[in-house]
């Protein structure tokens, strides 16, 4: 889930958000619906600091005072905005339009939730912050989190040389020099595990065994088996004991760890405007929709014999619901309770975004319902290339023409997403492929064994050859 690209933005505000809400054209807003850049405006008047509740899995809102803490080490007023990613869009422009609507001077930050660099503009005050930006790309592997590129970013800031410090970077990406990932992956646990197998069975055989066959060899002399199995002993402890000091890594990276209240807080959100609106479109969405257009959605929804709740959100696998659209209906629904019955529609925020039609109660035919949408969801046939408000009024014109029936489930009911906490941890060190790498490492052992048994065999009738030639050179005596 980690991207470097500088040209992917910060935040779920994809195509036709970033107009960036400077008025004018199909995408200018009410007042009741302030643009994007003016709501995250809003938002620093009362924080310096605003992280989305949009991505729970890898910046949970509990993680906030972390990034405050960080803002305050640059030296000038700071302001951050931690947002979930859309590609396409432009995040100077954003910063730009959210320093037109707050006023303030300062360093402006912006960061993708699931990873990457940041991205940074200075209005009125004079801190290198291109550089630093810069820099934090080239020296930060593709797997650094959103909290460790913030932390990296203002020590290079504070360096003082951070211009060098992006021509050097530079250079080396030229180069084709990559920095190391941070955190080991479940591909490197299992290498671990197999490599931990393979020395704890091999190396104590290899002891023995090899050890064993030089002590025969030489008479008797040199270590035998009183001085060998405790010698193989140590070495397996050493190692069963010096893996998982070497190999101490319990999760996949450093993402601060998300309570119950984060993994929540959307759809706390979402459901209480659902209750009063049939249409709500996410913050960081609005522009998508002209007022004209969410007034006749709204007429629409309202009109139809079975009750239509439209959430138009940002759609990310950083979420609580892993980007799964018919997940975070249901979510929803949960949330809602039996006052929450019916058909669930969830479009992902930007206008092609993913499109998910669930029924959750609702008194109509299942069944047809999936099938009369299949196009829809899968944009094909008159939905292809519509836009996201066509997309939406046909498919609360299908809602109205599917058959009733009685209150129903979805189609299918969504896998649960995997939990939070344990996706990123580890597998332990003695599981996975550590079976097979003691296996091999026993084997490997014995074949040496045998090889160094079959070389010493040799060596020994080799000498026994050259003795009896010299004795028949010189004669007995």
């Amino acid at each position: 889930m980690r991207r470097r690209s500088r040209t992917r933005i910060c935040g779920a505000l994809g195509g036709a958000l970033l107009v960036l809400g400077l008025g004018g054209g199909a995408a200018t807003a009410s007042a009741a619906q302030p643009t994007p850049a003016a709501y995250l405006a809003e938002q620093l008047r009362h924080s310096p600091v605003h992280v989305s509740d949009q991505m729970p899995r890898t910046v949970p809102l509990s993680a906030k005072p972390a990034f405050v803490k960080e803002a305050r080490r640059t030296g000038v007023p700071t302001y951050v905005l931690v947002l979930p990613a859309a590609p396409g869009a432009d995040p100077e422009g954003l910063l730009a339009a959210v320093h037109d609507r707050l006023g303030r001077k300062g360093l402006y930050v912006l960061l993708d939730g699931g990873g990457g660099s940041p991205e940074a503009v200075a209005f009125g005050v004079d801190v290198p912050a291109r550089d630093a930006a810069m820099a934090t790309t080239f020296e930060l592997p593709y797997d650094a989190g959103a909290l460790e590129s913030f932390r990296h970013f203002v020590d290079v800031l504070r360096s003082g040389d951070a211009a060098s410090r992006a021509d050097r970077g530079s250079e080396a990406s030229r180069a084709g020099d990559e920095p190391a990932p941070l955190h080991t992956t479940r591909t490197d646990r299992d290498n671990q595990s197999f490599l931990t197998g393979l020395l704890l069975t091999g190396v104590p055989l290899l002891v023995l065994g090899v050890g064993w066959y030089v002590h025969r060899w030489r008479g008797g002399r040199g270590p035998g088996p009183r001085v060998l199995v405790p010698a193989a002993a140590v070495g397996a402890l050493v190692i069963g004991a010096g893996a998982p000091l070497v190999y101490d890594d319990t999760r996949s990276d450093s993402d601060p760890l998300p309570t119950a209240a984060d993994m929540r807080a959307r759809t706390v959100r979402v459901a209480a405007g659902l209750r009063h609106d049939p249409v709500y479109v996410d913050p960081l969405a609005r522009g998508l929709l002209t007022p004209a257009q969410l007034g006749d959605l709204r007429t629409r929804a309202a009109r139809l014999d079975v009750p239509v709740r439209v959430a138009i959100v940002p759609l990310r696998p950083e979420d609580e619901s892993a980007g799964d659209g018919e997940l975070l209906a249901k979510l929803l629904h949960d949330r809602l309770g039996g006052a929450g019955d019916g058909v669930y529609v969830v479009a992902g925020a930007s206008d092609d975004g993913d499109l998910d039609i669930v029924n959750h109660g609702g008194k109509v035919a299942t069944d047809a319902l999936h099938t009369g949408t299949e196009y829809l969801r899968y944009g094909e046939g008159e939905a292809d290339d519509a836009g996201l408000y066509e997309r939406l009024r046909m498919t609360l014109r299908a809602v109205d023409r599917a058959p009733s029936g009685p209150p129903s489930g979805p189609y299918l009911d969504p896998p649960a997403a995997e939990d939070p906490v344990a996706e990123d941890r580890l597998p332990g060190l003695y599981s996975g492929d550590f079976g097979p790498g003691a296996t091999l490492g026993a084997f490997a052992a014995l074949g040496v064994v045998g090889l160094t048994a079959a070389g010493l065999g040799v060596a020994r009738r080799t000498g026994l050859a050259a003795g009896r030639a010299r004795t028949a050179a010189t004669g007995p005596g």
